[in-house]
């Protein structure tokens, strides 16, 4: 079963990876650069508040798999993140209307109101879409999930582009399309979930879910944040048109870290019933996952880095930003290696529940990364960002290798 799951899930990452690796050289064309830097602006904010997932859809997965799991355990978990969907839209929307109230010079990019009300709306879909997603992982229907995934990514990109065309290119059109899909998706995910959107658990449920998260929720959404953090950080401080750049070679690099998901997909619920059945195990699974993660991407990374002109090119990035977009894409493919064999550690770290590690480390790197945005961003955007990645996933290999070197038995 793991191997088919493995199979089905590397077949799902590649087809929606070659659906993403032409639907964005289409939109960079037919948007144009400056409204494709409008649309990734609101993507970046949509990518945030992804941090309000905190980390429940992991953490669903390891309590699915213990014996006393409560039978509503879904309904808890959807409950929990639509009421954080719905929380964090209202702080961010008045947040930011509140901002360009008081703040005169407030860049006008974060303005732009019905983009923001269609991004969170977008936000609250994919969300809910992918707790039911991992509900299927959990159960080990990752066939059926992969398949779903797929159809809908396929249809989201095949409508927004279709529209774009005969439409209008406009920002709001890409995003109408998006969120006409994901509104069906989410239908028909309910559907087959046979639980009601509407019902809900008690709001006493729903805090329990938030406290027994604890810790371990804010770790992975501090996590998820620093992941964001350069496209919340950079429309500030460049044109939109250099944004755009600089928005699709980072989409462009980060396709490749997606060639781990399905592994860590398949491998992450045994992991966490290995560990919770044998703990003695931990540490030769851990690192042995580690390595193979790293080995797989290492030569795929390095001819990346090759042709990095070639695969610049493909996505229409000028001459005039070449050299500077070079910079971003190496540092981001050497990031992404880091991040590999970090993520094999970062597995057995959550099964643990080594919360106040986890957030240790990524509140350490928010504020390294946040630095490098600040003191280079405006002077030496691209190379800022590169050092950013590099930093992200240097601190986090580093921080975890050294407490299961050295510091697991002192520290608990």
């Amino acid at each position: 079963m793991t191997f088919k799951n493995i199979v089905a899930n590397y077949i799902g990452t590649g087809l929606v990876g070659l659906i993403n690796i032409f639907s964005l050289s289409l939109y960079v064309k037919w948007l144009g650069m400056t409204q494709w830097g409008e649309v990734a602006t609101y993507l970046a904010i949509m990518n945030g508040l992804m941090v309000l997932e905190m980390g429940i859809s992991q953490i669903y997965i390891a309590q699915y798999h213990k014996q006393d799991a409560p039978s509503n355990l879904f309904l808890k978990f959807r409950s929990t993140l639509l009421s954080l969907v719905l929380a964090g839209s209202l702080v961010t929307f008045t947040g930011l209307l509140v901002l360009s109230w008081v703040i005169s010079d407030f860049p006008t990019i974060y303005q732009r109101w019905d983009l923001l009300l269609m991004a969170l709306g977008l936000f609250g879909f994919n969300l809910v879409n992918n707790f039911y997603y991992t509900n299927l992982m959990a159960v080990g229907r990752q066939v059926e999930q992969n398949l779903r995934w797929v159809s809908f990514v396929l249809l989201k990109n095949v409508l927004a582009l279709t529209m774009v065309v005969f439409i209008s290119n406009l920002p709001e059109i890409y995003f109408l399309a998006f969120l006409m899909v994901a509104g069906l998706e989410l239908w028909m995910n309910g559907k087959t979930a046979q639980v009601p959107l509407t019902a809900f658990c008690r709001w006493a449920e729903i805090i329990s879910v938030v406290k027994q998260s604890g810790l371990i929720s804010l770790a992975i959404g501090l996590g998820v944040l620093v992941f964001s953090l350069d496209r919340l950080v950079m429309p500030s401080l460049m044109t939109s048109e250099a944004f755009g750049i600089y928005s699709a070679v980072v989409t462009i690099g980060l396709y490749f870290l997606q060639l781990q998901y399905p592994i860590t997909k398949a491998l992450f619920p045994a992991l966490a019933k290995k560990i919770n059945l044998n703990p003695q195990s931990a540490g030769a699974a851990m690192w042995q996952q580690a390595f193979i993660l790293g080995g797989v991407l290492a030569p795929l990374l390095l001819i990346a880095a090759l042709c990095a002109d070639q695969i610049l090119g493909f996505y229409s990035v000028p001459k005039v930003y070449l050299e500077n977009a070079r910079w971003l894409f190496h540092g981001i493919l050497f990031a992404v290696l880091i991040n590999a064999v970090y993520h094999g550690i970062y597995m057995r770290l959550v099964v643990e529940g080594r919360d106040r590690l986890i957030a240790f480390i990524n509140f350490s790197t928010l504020v390294v990364v946040l630095s490098i945005l600040i003191g280079l961003g405006a002077a030496a955007p691209f190379v800022a960002g590169a050092l950013a990645w590099c930093s992200i996933s240097g601190i986090q290999l580093l921080g975890s290798a050294v407490f299961y070197r050295w510091l697991r038995h002192a520290i608990r």
